[in-house]
Order: C-alpha cells, then structure tokens, then sequence
C-alpha cells in the first residue's frame, strides 16, 4: 500500500514539461547531411504532447511550405523526444542549445530557434521566397 501510495504522490508532484511548451514553435535550419534537399522546416508544439511539422520543399522548379500529420512528442527537462507517425522515436531536440538530431539511419543535424506559434508559417513562407530566388539564380543561364 504504502508503494502505491508513493507512485500516486511522485505523479501528482512531477511537473509537466509539455506544457512548457504549448504555443511555442521552432524554426530549424544548417541540416547536415549528405545530399540533404530540405530547405528549412518547423514545429509547432500544441496541447496534449502534440507537434506539427512544417517544411519546405521542392515540387519540380517551385519551393512551397507543406505540413506533415499532427505527431507526439515527448519532453523532459534537457530533451525534446519527436514521435513518427507509429510513435517510434525520429528525432531529438536539446532544450539548451537546440540542436536537432535524427534518430538511427539518418545521419543530419540542424540548428533551431524558438519562435511564437503564430509566425511559424510566415516565417517558412519568408524563407521559402528567399531560397525560390537563390534557386531560379542557379538556373538562370541553363540551356537544357
């Protein structure tokens, strides 16, 4: 009795780091990785453990920001846990230095900054006309 009267106690009494981050979002950029195509991406952190994640892409010669499905996620005081889609682990953020790093066979790394929930796409959008310039720079003189 007196066990479960303690498990009960130690779980009234942890603190939730999700709700730290409710409303928050990052912005991540700098990927390494060999052959990497991404141009940026983000999250946005909502209720109940939950993130969406934003990224910009390339379809065919135009950049455009997509979303994935609403995932899980899960944190604790240094790290930040993403969960895919089957609610395996795929990615690892540093609460101090906010470094992303992907789980097994995906060797990249990026650098992420926080910024407010609502700027997310406006800034995604931002930089996705910044890199669509760089883009059509580099093709500018192709003849084929």
């Amino acid at each position: 009795m007196k066990i479960i009267l303690s498990i009960i106690i130690m779980f009234l009494s942890s603190h939730s780091f999700a709700d730290e981050l409710e409303g928050k979002g990052l912005i991540c950029d700098d990927i390494t990785a060999a052959g990497s195509l991404s141009y940026g991406f983000g999250f946005n952190f909502k209720k109940n453990g939950i993130y969406k994640k934003y990224a910009i892409a390339r379809y065919g010669d135009e950049l455009s920001v997509g979303n994935y499905a609403e995932q899980l996620y899960l944190t604790d005081a240094t790290t930040i846990t993403l969960l895919n889609f089957i609610g395996n682990i795929n990615a690892y953020i540093d609460r101090k230095t906010l470094k992303l790093t992907y789980d097994k066979g995906y060797d990249a790394k990026a650098t992420c900054k926080v910024i407010q929930d609502g700027t997310l796409l406006l800034k995604l959008n931002e930089k996705a006309k910044i890199e669509q310039k760089l883009y059509d720079a580099q093709r500018k003189e192709n003849k084929i």
